[in-house]
């Protein structure tokens, strides 16, 4: 994220909310712009995506000019039955 939002901090969360796991990632960059969170040729938005859905999760990205960017990737949680 540092390379593209000229962020100077980033911080990272990792809650588990229910039955999910949510990572969130904010920076203090410049903000991604809503055209290029929604940019389906992005590469790593599109690898993180797919990712992310492939578990059944889902992954969004917002920005605010000035306020940097937020990614928040969700993941089902499933405790694993004790045998």
């Amino acid at each position: 994220m540092a390379r593209h939002s000229r962020a100077s901090r980033v911080a990272v969360t990792l809650d588990r909310l229910d039955s999910e796991l949510v990572l969130e990632v904010h920076d203090d960059g410049v903000g991604i712009a809503l055209a290029d969170a929604a940019n389906v040729r992005s590469i790593g938005l599109a690898g993180m995506r797919e990712r992310a859905q492939l578990v059944g999760g889902g992954f969004s990205i917002s920005g605010v000019a000035g306020d940097g960017t937020t990614v928040r990737v969700r993941i089902p949680w499933r405790e694993k039955a004790l045998a």
